[in-house]
């Protein structure tokens, strides 16, 4: 998807595309509320940062990241999936711009 950031429209990135044939499928710029995973990164971040224990380096941090990814339920990542009739509405009624998702 594109949305005008540099490293979409780089050299390097642009030649991949080429190579196999992908469409460019414009994006609206500065738009994450069509972007689920930013979704799934703040609940994860949420989870780390309520952690009670001091996380050791980055192995300790990398055991936490895992064991809280996997705390995360299917269900609950249904709740963002059955919003995107919503999102990309909202997204299409403020011309591409920020809306309360």
């Amino acid at each position: 998807m594109e949305d005008r950031a540099t490293a979409h429209w780089a050299h390097h990135t642009r030649r991949i595309r080429e190579q196999f044939g992908m469409p460019k499928l414009h994006w609206p710029p500065s738009s994450p509320d069509l972007n689920l995973i930013e979704k799934v990164w703040f609940i994860l971040k949420d989870k780390l940062n309520k952690c009670h224990t001091r996380l050791q380096g980055l192995a300790g941090m990398g055991e936490a990241i895992k064991q809280e990814w996997k705390g995360i339920s299917g269900a609950h990542l249904l709740i963002f999936v059955d919003s995107m009739p919503e999102r990309i509405q909202a997204v299409i009624g403020a011309s591409g711009g920020h809306t309360r998702w």
